[in-house]
């Protein structure tokens, strides 16, 4: 028999290998964790800071509510 037959996981071992090669040059080039995970999106927060805008923001989203339930009411 060749020796061809005799191992026949020869192709496997390589493409493995290549494999692996290609892995280690990769994880050379990613950042550290601690600097992927600084740079995570944080909530964001609804801060309105002027008084005056605030109130002008709730008094607009009251009109808007009694404006959708308006019909409902008149109906009863």
């Amino acid at each position: 028999m060749s020796s061809k037959h005799n191992d026949q996981a020869e192709s496997l071992r390589r493409k493995n290998r290549e494999y692996r090669e290609l892995e280690e040059k990769e994880s050379t080039f990613l950042p550290p964790r601690s600097e992927t995970h600084s740079k995570a999106s944080k909530k964001m927060k609804w801060k309105i800071r002027f008084p005056a805008a605030r109130m002008l923001l709730v008094i607009f989203l009251i009109i808007v509510v009694l404006a959708v339930l308006t019909p409902l009411w008149i109906d009863l």
